[in-house]
């Protein structure tokens, strides 16, 4: 079986008593129960990722240039649709709870 190492974010439970220190290599369990190394590094709670001097989040910006200009397109426009849908929503709470405190 062949793995690629992917990044990601995400959260894990560990069990009390267990710390794991800034800039130390972590390591994976799959669904399969295999271990495997990942080679990231577990920078605490508060890294956001490599910046540059303006604070400006670099992987993200990395991330993005590796996808074509209509890729990154529709994945912009998705985001919108989203944004729209959010205000939305926003707006036909604050009308129900309008209503509902007269």
């Amino acid at each position: 079986m062949t793995y690629k190492a992917v990044v990601q974010n995400g959260v894990v439970r560990l069990p009390p008593g267990v710390v794991i220190a800034e800039g130390t290599e972590v390591q994976v369990v799959v669904s399969s129960g295999e271990t495997q190394e990942a080679g990231t590094k577990y920078w605490g709670p508060h890294y956001y990722g490599e910046q540059d001097e303006n604070g400006v989040d670099l992987s993200l910006i990395r991330e993005n240039l590796k996808l074509t200009p209509l890729e990154r397109i529709r994945k912009a426009d998705a985001a919108r649709r989203q944004a729209l849908k959010l205000l939305e929503y926003g707006r036909q709470h604050r009308e129900n709870a309008a209503r509902t405190d007269r």
